[in-house]
């Protein structure tokens, strides 16, 4: 993460001179097929040992994700002085932060109170509750914060607006909105759903912290007083603040103060919570949040101009996947690299393998296979091994592929898809080169419900599980419960990395590679016991995490424990939730 958006921080740091760390990172939306950029920051004193509140501050119509850092720039010091992370997310110019009933490829309210909290969460280390989570922004964004909090109190605890829309129908020709909703002559009614005001009956008594302000020669003064009297009238709780100023910065660069004010006061009283219930187990807590994982990485990626975005549509269902591709330039038959992408991520997700793959020439192909692993269509579904084998197709027939040089590779979710790749590809692959791998579904939502990791409810959602784990389709979903294609092993060799500290500083447990290993030799009903890693190996491991003996190294890493039989084998290196990525290159083009 700190090489994200690497110029946009030093710009902005050198420019005003706070302590705080600025990216800009890409997350991808999945409702509307696109990346959105959005400014994260973080306080000067974040810390991997503890979690932070979130506050998700809106832009006006007309502006974007960096307006707010350059026309307040001391709202980094509020990050600091009150320790919380800034999320500012861009709107798309005139998007109203609504999903749009006329135009399809608007879904903003999706994206903001669910694709960016999933992000946002899983990359950071935030409290991920709603009372540690608050929404504001100006004008459109104050309308889209309050809009999207009264209709989210499940995931937003704490909701602001600085001059917002909050009734749009006095305004049917204004700022793009007819284009967002149809004209208002011909859908009134619509329009009376999108509006704040009348979202109001949604509202408990107390429930939903807020906080309202607006200028008094401000255009949107007339119905923030009208919304603030239909709170008053339902008992409805919150802050209203009225003062002389129009719709402009100078009012928000000083309202925003008095906003942050009144989050942090609440934040306090969910963070001493927070504490209180996590106080007990520091092991626990200190491993309880996947915040940055290096191998699941999702942010901003810039990719070299002679990589290609292909689209390859599905042989199962027609559906497009996306796929960057770099096809070699020699006139003989080159290697092809097959590059899986990781739990969280998408085809654009940045990867190591792509300029070495560049670098010495070889076809490489890093595709999409239904995006991250939190909808029932991906997380190795029929759908999406069968995009992987379509992927392999598509550069197989537009590259002059070495057919027997073909090689699928992948660390942390892509480990995983690279063990199910294996056991369930059509195709004649040389080499698989597995790292960091998930195997069973089952085993690691109980790990991360230990942990507290959002990675367990990405399985539930992955496998449609609504009261409990619905572990049929969890086991459809792990490589570990499926029969071995033993005859693959007589052509096809699988080599399996896992880092020894796995598990405690990062978020797999070594056990996932090793139970997978034993799994095949079981299958290949091999006698020899001595091949196996047994269980008191296994202890020693998990207890130690230090070489077992003399195994070597690898790229300067203590091999402490390695096994093979055949096409098969397993190294478990001094390391953690990671891939040795130039190492693990070379060992698929070794004759």
């Amino acid at each position: 993460m700190k090489n994200v958006g690497l110029l946009f921080v030093l710009f902005f740091s050198s420019l005003f001179g706070y302590s705080a760390t600025v990216d800009t990172v890409l997350v991808h939306s999945r409702c509307m097929n696109k990346n959105i950029k959005s400014v994260i920051v973080l306080p000067d004193k974040y810390e991997d040992n503890r979690d932070y509140p979130v506050l998700y501050l809106l832009h006006g119509y007309s502006d974007n994700y960096s307006t707010w850092i350059k026309q307040v720039p001391h709202i980094t010091e509020l990050a600091d002085r009150y320790s919380f992370i800034i999320v500012m997310p861009d709107g798309n110019y005139d998007s109203w932060y609504w999903d749009s009933p006329v135009d399809t490829t608007s879904k903003y309210e999706t994206f903001i109170s669910s694709e960016l909290i999933k992000y946002v969460d899983n990359h950071y280390r935030t409290i991920a509750e709603r009372d540690a989570r608050a929404i504001t922004g100006n004008s459109m964004g104050g309308q889209g914060a309050l809009f999207l909090a009264f209709r989210h109190q499940d995931i937003f605890g704490l909701a602001g607006s600085l001059s917002g829309g909050v009734d749009i129908r006095p305004f049917p020709s204004n700022w793009g909105m007819a284009e967002k909703l149809g004209a208002f002559s011909k859908y009134p009614e619509r329009w009376n759903s999108y509006t704040v005001t009348n979202q109001i009956f949604r509202l408990t008594s107390d429930k939903l912290k807020i906080i309202i302000d607006c200028g008094t020669e401000d255009f949107f003064y007339g119905v923030n007083m009208s919304l603030h009297h239909k709170l008053l009238e339902r008992n409805i709780p919150h802050v209203f603040i009225e003062h002389p100023g129009k719709h402009n910065w100078q009012c928000w660069r000083d309202a925003i103060d008095y906003q942050v004010l009144f989050f942090t006061n609440n934040f306090r009283v969910a963070l001493s919570q927070y504490n209180a219930n996590n106080s007990s187990g520091s092991l626990v807590k200190e491993q309880k949040k996947n915040a940055y994982v290096k191998f699941d990485d999702i942010s901003d990626s810039y990719w070299d101009n002679e990589f290609k975005i292909v689209e390859i549509k599905s042989s199962l269902d027609k559906n497009i996947q996306k796929a960057y591709f770099y096809k070699s330039k020699s006139n003989s038959p080159q290697p092809l690299i097959i590059s899986l992408h990781t739990w969280s991520g998408y085809y654009n997700q940045k990867d190591g393998l792509a300029n070495l793959c560049k670098q010495k020439d070889l076809n490489y192909i890093h595709p999409d296979f239904r995006g991250a692993n939190w909808t029932k269509n991906a997380c190795c579904s029929n759908f999406a091994l069968n995009d992987i084998d379509d992927a392999i197709t598509y550069a197989i027939n537009n590259a002059n592929v070495d057919t027997t040089k073909i090689f699928v590779i992948g660390v942390s979710g892509g480990g995983f898809a690279t063990l199910s790749t294996f056991m369930k590809s059509k195709h004649n692959i040389s080499k698989f080169s597995a790292w960091a791998s998930i195997s069973d579904l089952v085993a690691w939502y109980n790990e991360c419900k230990i942990r507290n990791s959002n990675y367990a409810k990405n399985i539930m959602d992955c496998t449609s599980s609504k009261e409990g784990l619905n572990i049929e389709i969890v086991k459809q979903k792990s490589p570990v419960y499926w029969d071995t294609p033993i005859y693959k092993l007589k052509k096809s060799k699988l080599y399996i990395y896992a880092g020894v500290y796995d598990g405690v500083q990062g978020s797999v447990p070594i056990t996932h590679s090793i139970n997978f290993y034993n799994k095949v030799l079981n299958d290949l009903s091999i006698s020899d016991t001595s091949k196996y890693i047994s269980d008191s190996e296994i202890m020693k491991l998990l207890q130690f995490r230090k070489p077992l003996g003399s195994f070597g190294v690898i790229a300067n890493r203590k091999i402490c424990l390695r096994k093979e039989t055949n096409n098969l084998s397993i190294t478990i290196f001094e390391g953690n939730h990671e891939m040795l990525t130039e190492y693990a290159l070379n060992e698929l083009l070794e004759e």
